[in-house]
């Protein structure tokens, strides 16, 4: 991994700017294939992994672990294009994430829906004695739009969702996060605005007694995913001009690793069809992916030191990158 791209061949003044002088990187592991939601502005449920199920095996899980344990880890998320809740052994798993690695933050992000009691005291009590963020999507403000959005039953995802913050006392970092609007204007019917969105958890706030110092609220406008929502009119990108002419840099490829349920790293969190796969834990070391050439034509077309074509993930994606 090139931690610091000033050594990358072709790397111009901007890009060695934005190298990450922590040399920290952030990884993301799909512990299962599942979710229990169906979101309208997320490709899950046309994805490969929900195409192909699967859940993490204990060696695989153990060997990720095993690699990472020499690197400087910023964030470590053991969720990845899924509900991370429909991993029975995700608890067990944490602590052994916290057993074997040091790390800076441990993220669970969760649509909230099965937020049991036994599973908010234990997910509490897990993430307590070390640095953590519970990220909660809650895409709605009344039951009729969330339960079109998602599929879910919006009384007992609440009733879940307001139960954890209790338990949790004040004492656990959460953002709860609404996606609201579209980046631009489409066919998908549902919106709210961030004005309601706080309006409505404030009142929640009051009427439940729930401490606040550590909860956020953050309004989302929701995108396309790179173009891979297949399913509904979510069509908000332009071909982005990436090549020789046109350097560009994201930290997703040389800053994040992402391990599929299966062992394989992909190039990043919108490759939701297995596009671009970069390697193989199961067969290789981290090492050996980094040093391969299959990483670095894939980081070389990311960059624009090489040539891409028009179907390249990375030329769909509106985020700016870095």
């Amino acid at each position: 991994m090139n931690l610091n791209l000033s050594h990358m061949p072709g790397a111009s003044a901007g890009e060695k700017k934005k190298s990450d002088p922590s040399g920290e990187v952030h990884v993301q592991i799909q512990t299962t294939s599942q979710c229990n939601a169906r979101c309208v502005f997320c490709p899950y449920p046309d994805s490969w992994h929900a195409r192909n199920p699967g859940r993490m095996s204990h060696e695989v899980f153990e060997k990720i672990l095993a690699e990472l344990k020499p690197f400087r880890i910023g964030k470590i998320c053991p969720y990845f294009e899924n509900e991370p809740l429909m991993d029975p052994h995700l608890l067990n798993r944490i602590e052994r994430i916290k057993a074997k690695l040091q790390f800076r933050c441990l993220e669970v992000s969760t649509n909230g829906h099965l937020l049991t009691p036994r599973i908010s005291r234990r997910l509490i009590d897990a993430l307590r004695p070390v640095g953590h963020e519970v990220w909660i999507s809650i895409p709605g403000v009344n039951a009729e739009d969330y339960r079109r959005t998602t599929g879910l039953d919006f009384h007992l995802t609440m009733k879940r969702v307001i139960n954890f913050l209790k338990i949790a006392g004040g004492g656990i970092r959460v953002r709860i996060r609404g996606a609201g609007r579209p980046w631009r204007e489409s066919r998908v019917g549902w919106k709210f605005s961030e004005e309601q969105f706080r309006e409505s958890w404030n009142h929640i706030f009051l009427t439940h007694g729930i401490q606040t110092a550590n909860i956020k609220l953050e309004y989302l406008r929701y995108h396309d995913r790179a173009g891979n929502i297949k399913r509904n009119p979510l069509r908000f990108g332009e071909i982005r001009k990436i090549g020789p002419e046109n350097p560009f840099y994201c930290s997703r490829i040389d800053r994040w690793f992402h391990f599929l349920y299966t062992g394989e790293l992909c190039i990043c969190c919108m490759d939701y069809h297995r596009q671009e796969i970069i390697g193989d834990i199961r067969i290789q070391s981290l090492r050996e992916i980094l040093d391969s050439d299959t990483y670095r034509k894939c980081r070389d077309r990311l960059m624009g030191l090489t040539p891409s074509s028009d179907d390249f993930i990375c030329k769909h994606c509106i985020h700016p990158g870095g």
